[in-house]
């Protein structure tokens, strides 16, 4: 089934996504349960998606468990991980994938939690552009097509490539998590426009760099960690 087949084929309110429920008790800011979604996130997301940087995430994610959790760029990032913690399954995995499936259907229903207390902060993260509105932006696309809504998912795709335009220009961010973003949202809008021409893409240039990200640096510690060796694997 080709995306335009999926956009067509189902609406948002006669599938089984729109019609669960996501009291906000099931958003946890338990550190054992949060650093579970966040684990999973970077072995099944950010491995095909290296757009983030790995000790920023593990200072927000202390943050956002020792912290009411507020609404800024900061918990959204967080909650948007939860969110793709929870969807994000094994590609081997075939049988977890079924909607039939009891597990996959209470995984869909956590995600949609995390995400949905995650779009109320939206907001906050359009009006104040950056890097990290730029990744809340990608990682919202991401979600996206983990549950089929490719529509959805070119929106946001074509929203955070604005938001890195509008990133270009400010200097409270690195180059290299720019250019992470950038290759992203560029690879995804354009693999969704290839099958939905329904707009013309928001990343139109090339940036003002002339290079590809550069791959993780070598750890100095004797005992990498498992972000670490993660980080590494998704580059090679």
């Amino acid at each position: 089934m080709s995306y335009i087949d999926s956009c067509f084929g189902k609406t948002r309110s006669d599938d089984g996504f729109s019609r669960m429920q996501s009291p906000s008790d099931d958003v946890s800011t338990d550190p054992v349960v949060i650093e579970c979604l966040v684990d999973c996130f970077f072995q099944r997301v950010h491995e095909k998606n290296p757009i983030l940087n790995q000790d920023l995430v593990s200072s927000y994610f202390r943050e956002y468990c020792h912290v009411i959790p507020l609404y800024d760029d900061k918990t959204c990032l967080v909650l948007l991980i939860g969110a793709l913690g929870a969807v994000a399954t094994q590609y081997t995995d075939e049988e977890s994938i079924k909607l039939d499936n009891p597990e996959r259907a209470e995984s869909l229903r956590l995600g949609r939690c995390y995400f949905e207390a995650a779009q109320r902060r939206l907001g906050t993260v359009i009006s104040s552009p950056g890097i990290i509105s730029a990744q809340c932006l990608c990682l919202s696309g991401i979600y996206h097509m983990y549950i089929i809504e490719p529509i959805s998912a070119l929106h946001m795709f074509h929203t955070a490539g604005t938001s890195i335009k509008l990133a270009q220009d400010t200097s409270d961010t690195t180059a290299e998590s720019q250019h992470s973003v950038f290759w992203a949202c560029l690879k995804s809008e354009r693999e969704l426009l290839a099958e939905l021409p329904i707009m013309n893409p928001a990343l139109t240039e090339y940036p003002p760099y002339d290079h590809y990200p550069s791959p993780p640096a070598q750890s100095t510690s004797d005992q990498p960690t498992e972000w670490t060796t993660l980080e590494r694997e998704s580059w090679y």
